[in-house]
């Protein structure tokens, strides 16, 4: 269990030479854990790294007064670890793994975790072949002559398993996870995949498409690319190419909203971002309708803009993206959508999709797997070609689920949907 303390003391003479200035120091710290079969821990790594700037934020410029980046590989329960810098701002940088300011993600001991679930895999008919589990773990603070002004934090657990299939196709997986541990993430991805490698083709028409939380994240992922101005896509795109007309033609279902610093999405928290930017929810779309962009190509007077960053790690530069993306979710789970259709096939991926988008119409073509249920239960799949636009598969959602997932570095948090083949 890793967590990090981030104190920022102020030298308020030194600040003198810093008129109107803010301080924003920031903390990061990565550790990975691979469990073995011998009822071990194979590896247990920290990478750790800090960065202290001070800028103006009335001109924009500043200077950047310390990064630093420690590697240690072993690190063990009770060690403790403490940087100090003297310059106008002290940061004080503690990291153990003693405390508890997070959740605990662990509540079977770690040396039986390889082989108790190694006997569930073998159930769902895998053979479990690696374990392992890491934590993305960064806070913020935002200081000026008064005191410190803002804080925040993102948190990103994951748990990642090899295996080999009936078949000894061997296949890796991740799952982000935060209000489960990692013992119970992994039997749910056991129960999920044991589902899909059952290779029965059927040939069955169906009117309805349940898209997973995965399927759906690569949709939003790829809508938002055409929203950010820093994006490659962006810059001669379907958005931009119809600005004067948008609020024409972007009509997506009305159950879908997207909120950027979502109260919903507890990756991030706080009531600054990575960058020492001032957080507030904004719907990006609300009730279909596009209100808000990433970043500032707009010309339309009745759509805002905005610009979140975010970066991944002290060494990389801040990106312009969405960092706490999240999606209003509805009241049935998706077990119980299954279960009340007749027939409904499930997709967990649109395979290609990233590939063949024309970012003037965003058309694409899917290669899909469907998973088709009858009344519940999994009768088969079948592989189809689907090919649409963005904007006309989104438009043709008729329900969002209530369950949710974190997909990708957490930063976007979203529910399962169905749509009306017919439609697309």
């Amino acid at each position: 269990m890793i967590n990090i303390y981030n104190e920022l003391y102020l030298n308020k003479n030194l600040m003198k030479g810093y008129p109107d200035s803010e301080v924003f120091s920031s903390i990061y710290s990565t550790s990975v854990n691979e469990y073995t079969n011998s009822g071990t821990v194979k590896y247990n790594s920290l990478i750790r790294g800090t960065s202290l700037r001070i800028f103006n934020p009335k001109n924009h410029t500043g200077k950047m007064l310390l990064q630093n980046g420690a590697v240690s590989s072993g690190f063990r329960s009770n060690d403790t670890q403490t940087i100090e810098v003297p310059f106008a701002y002290l940061p004080k940088i503690k990291i153990t793994s003693s405390d508890t300011e997070f959740p605990d993600l662990f509540k079977e001991n770690h040396e039986d975790l390889f082989l108790k679930l190694s006997r569930i895999a073998l159930e769902h008919g895998i053979r479990l072949k690696k374990l392992s589990s890491n934590q993305f773990v960064s806070l913020y603070k935002l200081a000026n002559s008064y005191g410190v002004e803002g804080h925040g934090y993102k948190l990103l657990n994951c748990a990642n398993i090899s295996l080999t299939d009936k078949n000894d196709s061997f296949k890796e997986y991740s799952k982000i996870f935060i209000n489960s541990t990692f013992y119970d993430t992994v039997i749910n991805m056991f129960s999920e995949i044991s589902t899909e490698i059952n290779d029965t083709e059927i040939n069955i028409n169906v009117d309805e498409l349940l898209i997973s939380c995965h399927a759906v994240s690569e949709v939003i992922y790829l809508l938002l690319m055409f929203l950010n101005e820093q994006s490659p896509l962006a810059g001669n795109c379907f958005i931009s190419q119809n600005k004067d007309k948008i609020d024409e033609i972007f009509n997506l279902s009305p159950l879908i909203n997207i909120v950027e610093h979502s109260n919903e999405n507890k990756i991030s928290g706080g009531n600054i971002d990575g960058e020492g930017s001032v957080t507030k929810p904004v719907y990006i779309v609300k009730n279909g309708k596009l209100k808000q962009l990433i970043s500032c190509y707009s010309h339309n007077a009745d759509i805002n803009n905005t610009a979140s960053s975010y970066r991944m790690e002290y060494r990389s530069l801040p990106q312009c993206k969405p960092i706490n993306i999240g999606m209003s979710n509805g009241e049935r789970t998706v077990r119980e959508i299954i279960n009340e259709k007749e027939t409904i096939a499930v997709i967990s991926t649109f395979q290609g999709m990233y590939e063949s988008i024309n970012p003037v119409t965003l058309e694409f073509s899917s290669v899909a797997r469907l998973k088709i249920y009858k009344y519940g239960r999994y009768i088969g799949n079948k592989v189809i070609t689907l090919k649409t636009d963005l904007l006309k598969l989104l438009s043709s959602i008729t329900e969002i689920a209530k369950d949710t997932e974190y997909i990708g570095d957490g930063s976007i948090l979203v529910p399962a949907m169905v749509c009306d083949l017919k439609r697309i």
